[in-house]
């Protein structure tokens, strides 16, 4: 094989490393992988995209064929269609708001205002506003006008207290964090609960799947369904 096709297989060896590194870090069942949906794709992206202007010719057709295939999944990743992936990133408390601004992101104010007010609707419903600073005479309609104050919720306020905390390490165990902080962040560490379980990929319950037919055999085929459900959580808590 001549040395240039060589270089060139090594060149496409990196590329596709990028590729198996992704593919192994979504595959995690123990850990959130949700919070790195987003960033690990945009990751890909720019690999792709750095990737075919370093190398033009038939590398870089390869790698156009694979970015037009990702760039299928970038619409239904937009913000006003599939806002979960935006909402983990910011419940990472080693990335949060940081993420989208450190990478240019033109949204990042619709972003956090999206997300606040799913969190309102969703987890703080009936939470009355109050005023940042009360009047000492609310009544005199003069001084009401004079001295308006921004009306602030108590979950904006909690919200705000949780992104002015510094960030993580980047080797933070994200389940422990909200664990050690829900009385910090009562209604958000609820928020977190409901979003880190997500699967970002569907390795893991297509494993799951695997595993049933080890335990579902031949001469066990009569197995309710309950018994089943028992027995995989049992052999999935052994691994523990």
């Amino acid at each position: 094989m001549h040395k240039n096709e060589w270089a060139e297989l090594n060149l496409l060896c990196v590329l596709l490393q990028k590729f198996d590194r992704a593919t192994k870090l979504l595959s995690m069942e123990r850990h959130p992988t949700i919070t790195a949906y987003l960033p690990t794709f945009h990751w890909l992206l720019d690999a792709l995209h750095s990737f075919i202007s370093d190398n033009p010719g038939p590398l870089a057709v390869a790698a156009e064929n694979g970015l037009d295939k990702l760039q299928k999944y970038e619409d239904e990743l937009q913000l006003n269609k599939s806002q979960i992936p935006y909402f983990a990133v910011i419940l990472n408390p080693a990335s949060k708001m940081s993420f989208f601004k450190e990478h240019k992101f033109r949204n990042v104010r619709e972003i956090q205002k999206v997300f606040t007010d799913y969190f309102e609707k969703e987890y703080v419903i009936g939470i009355e506003n109050v005023e940042c600073n009360e009047l000492e005479h609310p009544e005199d309609e003069l001084f009401a006008f004079m001295y308006k104050r921004p009306k602030v919720t108590k979950s904006t306020k909690e919200i705000q207290k949780y992104l002015q905390f510094p960030l993580s390490s980047f080797k933070v165990n994200i389940l422990e964090f909200w664990q050690s902080h829900q009385h910090d962040f009562p209604a958000l560490s609820k928020m977190a609960r409901d979003i880190l379980p997500v699967q970002g990929a569907s390795v893991a319950v297509e494993r799951d799947l695997s595993d049933a037919a080890d335990i579902v055999t031949v001469n066990r085929c009569s197995l309710t369904k309950e018994t089943i459900r028992k027995l995989m959580c049992l052999k999935d808590w052994y691994k523990i």
